[in-house]
């Protein structure tokens, strides 16, 4: 992702933005841990704070950035109240970050414990 700034070009990569989206992710109420995204029901594993950016799948089309995060719930929490915490709490943390707004950030709740 790359944006002009008064003091010149400001590129940031898509690992970084998945890590920030990681780190927000699980410091949301009701998130138990994250998964790979991709990783098929019965093979879940939860990720290790150092691997959060596998949890996460980023991509910027023209001039849109666009964020998914795989996670796993705790048992009995608002799954509803816990996604829209996440995509809260990851918007403001990529714009306090990097300066950018996701225009959209889906969450996939692929199990619960």
């Amino acid at each position: 992702m790359e944006r002009e700034t008064p003091w010149g070009r400001l590129t940031v990569g898509e690992d970084v933005i998945a890590t920030l989206a990681g780190l927000a992710t699980v410091e949301s109420y009701g998130v138990v841990g994250m998964i790979p995204r991709g990783v098929s029901e019965g093979l879940q594993e939860l990720l290790r704070r150092e691997n959060l950016a596998r949890g996460v799948q980023v991509r910027e089309e023209d001039g849109r950035l666009e964020v998914d995060v795989y996670v796993v719930v705790g048992y009995g929490v608002r799954i509803a109240e816990v996604g829209r915490a996440i995509v809260e709490h990851i918007g403001f943390r990529l714009q306090d970050a990097v300066g950018v707004r996701p225009q959209r950030i889906t969450v996939h709740v692929q199990g619960v414990r």
